[in-house]
């Protein structure tokens, strides 16, 4: 079979046309690459930037949640120090419930220096008075802290009513000095109702509700 010179050279320029043009093609593919390449090293640069950020942001954000959780976990510890004569502590503690970022209240104390302190619920059984007063010097904190009232009045009722039987009488002088002390420190006013004696002699001015006769009471300054 004769083929002719045109033929081939046609066939020929086919091809070469065709090599070229995969050529080109490929050379787009590889200047893709390159860019993708390229794209590819600033991600990582920008994913490492991002990490070292992320790790300053961690840092910060637990020294500043140590400093918050000591500037309140301190003035609560004591409290309960002063209140129940002995070393023991208030602290947060921290960790996951059901999967979920969780904080919980905990009292550390323990029964001499000899021994490791032991952990309890200030709510539970075993707390007794303790919740109360952990929410009330909690409520003074936190309000201190986040400088809510820097000229306001703080009220409660019966911020003593946990003070027992035993040794009553010595413990709402603490709770008493206490509150004495707080509101020199920070100027706030505190306005509690109380049934307590101790806790009533410490305020600067002090009203008795007087019943006069059935369903009839008054009200008198006695300090």
């Amino acid at each position: 079979m004769n083929i002719s010179l045109s033929k081939i050279e046609d066939s020929l320029n086919n091809m070469n046309s065709h090599y070229q043009s995969q050529i080109g093609a490929l050379n787009l593919l590889l200047t893709h690459k390159q860019q993708l390449v390229e794209e590819l090293d600033n991600t990582r640069q920008e994913i490492k930037l991002l990490d070292q950020e992320q790790s300053v942001l961690v840092f910060t954000s637990r020294q500043m949640m140590s400093d918050l959780t000591h500037r309140i976990e301190e003035p609560v510890s004591m409290a309960l120090q002063l209140l129940w004569g002995d070393d023991r502590r208030f602290r947060f503690n921290f960790g996951e419930y059901r999967s979920e970022p969780a904080a919980w209240r905990e009292i550390l104390k323990r029964e001499s220096e000899e021994l490791e302190y032991e952990a309890f619920d200030p709510d539970s059984s075993s707390g007794g008075g303790v919740s109360d007063v952990v929410s009330l010097v909690l409520d003074l904190s936190v309000l201190q802290l986040l400088d809510l009232v820097p000229q306001g009045i703080i009220s409660r009722d019966e911020p003593g009513k946990f003070v027992d039987k035993q040794n009553g009488a010595e413990k709402a002088k603490n709770i008493a000095f206490f509150l004495k002390e707080y509101v020199a420190r920070t100027r706030l006013q505190f306005v509690f109702i109380t049934h307590i004696d101790e806790l009533a002699g410490v305020a600067d001015v002090a009203y008795r509700v007087e019943k006069q006769k059935e369903m009839t009471s008054r009200v008198v300054r006695v300090k």
